[in-house]
């Protein structure tokens, strides 16, 4: 009971003290601006975690069900999804944000650039961890990392107070950054790998490194791309983002279309569809399950 208290309040330790940061040393002004941006962060952050929190009950039951094995296999497919969704998400984020914002609050309420990159990658490390909460939730490992939210919470303010004072915004942002990518992200992933999968973690530190080399990539070429297109007004902003989708689906395909996972998870989405089409309704489930007996 007391680790699942400390793993519930975790997010909202971490994002209170960054708020209290922000306001104590930068003002109420600059902690009004970066909320402004938070808010559209937070937004997709709580899709995928609706998207996540789906696949619990599921989850838990194909734990049942299976081996370690079978489940780990699931495990790589679904956590290569949620990081296609994380790909797809901060390119879009990096070519929209600062011109949706533009036209929502103006541009004497903007961010510079780099912070945005800095909140786009926090982004990115939640999301990429979203299925490990979800597999180590399901299994209910919740004492193996008791004193994690704690830990992170403390090295989290003290890199706050620090960094603040020498790159301001941007070093509140990266002190987040750096507590979920060195200590709760391997934490957290160390615990369902070592008492649940009795597997070693280094394939998955390793296929982390290259869906981050990927994103980076694409999301490079994307922006140098769309930077070009300057927008003024909202129907600008919807040409933008039209092109945007297409280009980001374009790059997320050329980049991964070869991956065993990716491939995996085409023949499940061509199956359901050829089903759709012939009138098989009754096997027609979008579910976990049907994914999870299909691989």
């Amino acid at each position: 009971m007391k680790a699942l208290i400390g793993h519930q309040l975790d997010a909202v330790i971490i994002n209170s003290a960054d708020s209290i940061i922000i306001s104590a040393f930068l003002g109420l002004k600059v902690l009004m601006v970066y909320d402004n941006y938070n808010y559209i962060i937070n937004a997709i952050i709580s899709i995928t975690i609706i998207i996540s929190n789906a696949f619990l009950a599921s989850i838990g039951n194909s734990i049942v069900l299976y081996d370690e094995k079978k489940n780990f296999s699931n495990f790589k497919l679904f956590h290569y999804i949620f990081y296609i969704i994380g790909m797809f998400c901060v390119c879009m984020l990096l070519i929209l944000y600062q011109d949706f914002m533009c036209l929502w609050m103006g541009k004497n309420m903007l961010l510079p650039f780099s912070t945005v990159i800095c909140l786009v990658f926090s982004f990115y490390v939640r999301q990429i961890r979203r299925i490990v909460l979800t597999y180590k939730n399901s299994t209910g490992n919740w004492s193996g990392d008791m004193l994690k939210p704690y830990i992170s919470a403390v090295v989290n303010l003290i890199i706050n107070i620090i960094l603040v004072k020498i790159i301001g915004l941007n070093g509140v942002i990266i002190s987040t950054i750096f507590c979920l990518l060195i200590i709760e992200a391997p934490w957290e992933a160390r615990v369902i790998f070592k008492n649940y999968f009795k597997q070693s973690i280094k394939p998955y530190v390793f296929n982390n490194l290259i869906y981050g080399l990927k994103t980076v990539i694409v999301a490079s070429v994307l922006v140098y791309i769309f930077h070009f297109f300057t927008v003024i007004t909202l129907i600008g902003f919807c040409v933008k983002t039209i092109f945007a989708v297409f280009g980001t689906l374009f790059m997320c395909f050329l980049f991964n279309f070869m991956d065993s996972e990716f491939i995996k998870f085409s023949i499940f989405v061509k199956e359901k569809i050829l089903h759709r089409r012939k009138g098989i309704k009754n096997d027609y489930n979008w579910n976990y399950m049907s994914l999870v007996n299909s691989i």
